[in-house]
């Protein structure tokens, strides 16, 4: 590393990245909850809202929802994601809150958190986050 930093004229902070995998203090990936931000739907310019998903045959776990997705409670008060393809009366139905709250948009902030309220979220019963469910 030294060398290639003093020997190098195109070196910027920014062009390295330091990491480490195989666990070697503790695992913790995005496996460990099963989580994953994957791509649902999109705008497009003059075409419209188009679904997205992901569906390999290779592994049926690492698909996702296709469509605009909703966060809610059941009637448990269990987390449950629905989508606007797969579970279209569920998601359509005005009496359901979605629980997501729009944050970034369009490069645009449209809710800022004060670090009090990101760590009262974050108090939230794990039983109700522990095998969340999908419809």
């Amino acid at each position: 590393f030294e060398n290639y930093v003093q020997n190098s004229d195109f070196f910027a902070s920014d062009n390295l990245v330091f990491g480490s995998g195989g666990g070697l203090l503790q695992k913790f990936d995005r496996d460990t909850m099963k989580f994953a931000i994957k791509c649902s739907y999109v705008y497009i310019e003059g075409r419209g809202g188009v679904s997205v998903a992901k569906d390999p045959v290779t592994d049926r776990g690492k698909r996702n929802k296709p469509g605009r997705l909703k966060l809610i409670k059941d009637k448990n008060q269990k987390y449950v994601t629905v989508s606007s393809i797969n579970d279209k009366d569920i998601y359509d139905d005005k009496n359901v809150n979605d629980e997501l709250v729009t944050v970034f948009e369009n490069g645009k902030i449209l809710k800022e958190y004060t670090f009090d309220e990101i760590r009262k979220n974050c108090e939230i019963d794990l039983d109700q986050v522990d095998g969340m469910t999908t419809l």
